[in-house]
């Protein structure tokens, strides 16, 4: 529960070089942005290394994304 609550928070933490090992909230925001911004990557829940192995990772330097949330077509 706490991991969970901890990826939903709205903190700019990437934990360094950790951030490879153990989600994040910075990782977890990417999952939820529109698809051409990335929202089609970072589905691991709690290891990021999952989705490095399947080259589905995606975390700019510096970089948050601009919004959030569901695509209506």
């Amino acid at each position: 529960m706490f991991h969970s609550a901890f990826v939903h928070a709205n903190l700019s933490w990437t934990l360094g070089p950790f951030k490879y090992l153990l989600a994040t909230p910075v990782f977890h925001r990417w999952h939820h942005t529109s698809l051409a911004e990335g929202g089609n990557t970072n589905f691991a829940g709690t290891f990021p290394l999952w989705d490095i192995l399947f080259g589905t990772y995606r975390m700019p330097k510096k970089e948050l994304p601009d919004h959030y949330g569901v695509e209506v077509s």
